[in-house]
């Protein structure tokens, strides 16, 4: 009873710090709403995730399996937590306990799923500001040449066929086997100073990348505490601009010679698409990853748009340009690695490298060879371009953290600065150890765990409360009503999410579900020796999210009864109804009775 009244007070003085309650911020207009979410969704994993699956998994067999799970799961779960955040006009915390009290837990445990996310993804973005850093050295690029301090005997330069004039091919006879290309020995010994010599520890702290995500937090945080109104013009600019330069460098690189489109595409696998359980887990768990479904930021963004803002459009779109988005990266890759094979005179699986570094390498290689003298200028601008997208991907996660803090204590809203650089802070400090010698194994340790097969439950369980709990037609009835939202939804589409949300996508789900836990139970580690022995420790983060829901169920189940833990909530209504009422004027920690 103490504990209780403690917490009560607790809460209470949060909620009422600082003065008066200040009004949810809201998108100024629909286009910034819908470039909001495009720029959550596209990010760096668009390219150095999707073009690494695709070549695992036989090219155009692949794209296929792709396409169609981004058709049967993408789309409809987009779409659901886009009007989900639309029509309550809150995050994920408390849009899932209005639907069902004892799904209150689902949304925490897509914030927890962010969070994670955000401390590793990070210092991708820590690597693309130290690539801006290393490309003002007057003596050129350090990753062009094997005459730095860091480079090994076994480097090797390489020079575009659109440069043939210009560099030094006449070595046509050197024997590439086993070398390096010096921008993969900038990567893994410039940049990661990675000590092949001592894995089984993580060395000392590298000032360098420290201070690249200090600055990186420094200017999250400034972007995070803005208000949404002075974001339309940085929005517009930064989602974009990526898509010019990209169409650019592809123009470009499809001049290069070599076999690199065979490469990625490849021949259509028929039989292979039918028996192989493995590809299609790895396109299933690609479109989770790429969308950015199951994280929360979707409905947390959703949760700032207008009534009205139609979110069927939003829902089709924006995962249709993720994927084509997707396959452009890959493409453009996969070109860059085609002349560098032919360059070397080797096949491009020699080349292929399976981790980060990797599209690094060639975007990078690429840029640092364009003709006629814009090098620089080109690769400073795709540097750019790469913070961009990796920014506006993040600022999804930070807003899932910090839109449940100013959804459960709005007064805090007044000390937004403070609110958004304690949690910037927090997520900084988690992340201080992936900043050591070798951090790099521990960056892929997390990026492992943390997020499969956690995802997968996730979605599968956001989708079953929604169309089974809360009741499909109903979710649709509300999309519909002209009091509300507003969506008009032809038959043909209102059968293809009906069979979809309610069929053919939990089916998936758990198909990938029972297929990601049999791979991870029959996978071995080939990490070093300190990383394998912290499996169970990773085993125990993937499943964080799924203690968490249960954690929260159990509470829910002691403190209410039993009937009303899967009845919808009074507040699961627009927030123009909940201001008018005399319910939900000031929401607690509490589950709505």
């Amino acid at each position: 009873m103490m504990i209780r009244q403690l917490k009560h007070r607790l809460y209470g003085w949060l909620r009422n710090i600082g003065g008066p309650l200040s009004d949810r911020d809201t998108w100024p207009n629909g286009r910034i709403a819908f470039l909001s979410l495009l720029g959550y969704s596209v990010g760096l994993g668009n390219l150095t995730s999707f073009p690494v699956r695709c070549h695992r998994n036989g090219g155009a067999t692949f794209l296929l399996a792709y396409f169609v799970m981004l058709l049967l799961i993408g789309i409809p779960v987009y779409f659901v937590e886009i009007s989900l955040g639309q029509y309550v006009s809150q995050g994920p915390t408390y849009v899932f306990t209005h639907i069902a009290p004892i799904a209150r837990g689902l949304g925490w445990g897509m914030l927890w799923l962010s969070f994670l996310t955000s401390i590793y993804y990070t210092l991708m973005i820590a690597w693309v500001l130290y690539y801006l850093y290393s490309a003002t050295n007057l003596q050129g690029f350090p990753w062009d040449h094997c005459t730095n301090e860091f480079n090994t005997p076994d480097c090797y330069e390489y020079c575009s066929h659109l440069l043939r004039d210009a560099c030094d091919i006449s070595s046509k006879s050197t024997d590439y086997t086993n070398k390096t290309v010096a921008s993969m020995e900038f990567f893994r010994y410039g940049l990661l100073n990675v000590d092949d010599s001592s894995k089984d520890k993580l060395g000392s702290l590298q000032p360098h990348l420290l201070i690249c995500m200090a600055i990186t937090w420094i200017f999250l945080a400034l972007c995070s505490s803005a208000r949404l109104k002075h974001k339309e013009r940085i929005l517009t600019f930064i989602v974009i601009f990526p898509y010019l330069v990209f169409g650019i460098m592809l123009l470009v690189v499809l001049q290069l010679p070599g076999n690199g489109i065979e490469a990625y595409l490849g021949k259509l696998d028929i039989e292979r698409l039918l028996s192989d359980y493995k590809l299609w887990e790895s396109a299933g768990i690609q479109v989770l990853y790429s969308t950015g479904i199951g994280f929360g930021g979707i409905t947390t963004i959703a949760s700032y748009n207008t009534l009205k803002q139609n979110a069927l459009r939003d829902g089709v779109l924006v995962p249709m340009l993720d994927g084509a988005t997707s396959f452009i990266g890959g493409l453009i890759i996969f070109c860059v690695l085609g002349d560098m094979a032919r360059t070397a005179g080797v096949e491009i699986d020699e080349l292929f490298e399976a981790d980060h570094g990797f599209a690094f390498m060639i975007f990078t290689s690429a840029l640092s060879r364009m003709p006629c003298g814009w090098n620089v200028i080109w690769t400073v601008l795709f540097l750019i371009m790469l913070l961009m997208v990796g920014c506006s991907s993040i600022l999804g996660f930070i807003a899932t953290c910090t839109t449940a803090i100013f959804d459960h204590f709005k007064a805090l809203r007044r000390h937004k600065l403070a609110t958004v650089g304690v949690i910037c802070l927090i997520i900084f400090i988690s992340g201080i150890p992936l900043c050591t010698q070798n951090g790099f194994y521990l960056f892929e340790f997390l990026k492992k765990y943390s997020t499969d097969p956690s995802i997968l439950i996730l979605v599968l369980l956001e989708v079953v409360i929604v169309c089974y709990c809360y009741g499909f037609n109903r979710f649709i009835k509300d999309v519909e009503d002209k009091n509300g939202m507003g969506v008009w939804i032809s038959r043909p589409m209102k059968f293809f999410l009906y069979a979809t949300l309610c069929c053919l996508t939990p089916l998936l789900l758990v198909f990938l579900l029972v297929v990601s836990i049999f791979m991870e139970a029959s996978r071995t580690c080939s990490e070093p020796s300190w990383i394998c022995d912290y499996q169970i420790i990773g085993r125990i983060i993937s499943y964080s999210s799924l203690f968490i829901i249960i954690s929260f169920g159990l509470y829910v189940t002691l403190h209410k009864k039993v009937g009303s833990i899967w009845k919808r909530s009074s507040q699961f209504i627009p927030e123009v109804l909940r201001r008018d009422s005399t319910v939900g004027t000031n929401f607690s920690m509490e589950s709505p009775s």
